[in-house]
């Protein structure tokens, strides 16, 4: 197969493109052609050897992947009985950059109806990171205010439909016109950060009573993305 590979870590000309030995799915896991995958920040930081990720090289990048079932592993054959040789599916797995990657059985969904191989494969890593942080861990509530650090990223992006979904009023921050006008179209009152601001201008949007849950994934330089409760913006 053909893979965008790392072997030194370094700038953008560190990656490679060529051929690969073909990856073996273990018997939890499923081998995917891949229609489309995609880059996210993890995926940088490994190849700059930045912000504590040091990766074993040589490595294919990704983890996003949207593609045809292959092969299903022994295991998982009983396990996910859903899932099937042929099946165009989603899945959160390792060297998505190639023609052909594995993935957890557990980790690997069919393709929604409404989505195409390169929208879906926007999903895994942000997708995934926003709800479990918003549904899973802040249990946001129909009504409540939701701040969204970085409302033009992946996982902020994603953070504001989940939380709108959930009945909620969204404001975030962003940093460039284009991000500005994508959030007001996902439903959010955006903030200018170099322009604004931030406690201020949410004080005032919420007449002096802040925000019930704030999804901050950019505050911590390592880690998963994370939600605080009941914060009130610019106190302490």
């Amino acid at each position: 197969m053909r893979a965008a590979f790392i072997e030194t870590r370094g700038g953008p000309e560190a990656l490679k493109v060529g051929p690969r030995p073909d990856p073996k799915p273990g018997p939890n896991d499923v081998l995917i052609r891949v229609r489309a995958s995609s880059l996210d920040r993890l995926d940088i930081y490994s190849r700059e050897g930045s912000h504590g990720v040091m990766r074993q090289l040589p490595y294919i990048g990704g983890r996003d992947i949207a593609g045809d079932i292959l092969e299903i592993g022994s295991e998982a054959r009983s396990a996910y009985p859903d899932l099937a040789v042929g099946q165009p599916v989603v899945a959160l797995g390792a060297g998505a950059h190639a023609e052909v990657a594995t993935a957890p059985a557990m980790l690997t969904f069919a393709l929604p109806p409404t989505c195409d191989y390169t929208a879906a494969a926007a999903i895994p890593t942000a997708g995934r990171s926003a709800y479990d942080a918003l549904v899973n861990r802040a249990r946001i509530q129909a009504g409540e205010d939701v701040l969204v650090i970085a409302g033009g990223s992946g996982v902020g992006s994603f953070g504001i439909q989940i939380a709108r979904a959930a009945g909620c009023r969204v404001i975030t921050t962003v940093g460039a016109p284009g991000k500005f006008e994508l959030a007001s179209r996902l439903g959010a009152e955006p903030i200018n950060h170099y322009e604004e601001n931030v406690a201020e201008r949410v004080r005032a949007l919420t007449g002096g009573r802040g925000v019930d849950v704030v999804l901050d994934h950019v505050g911590r330089r390592c880690g998963r993305p994370h939600s605080s409760r009941s914060l009130t913006v610019g106190v302490s």
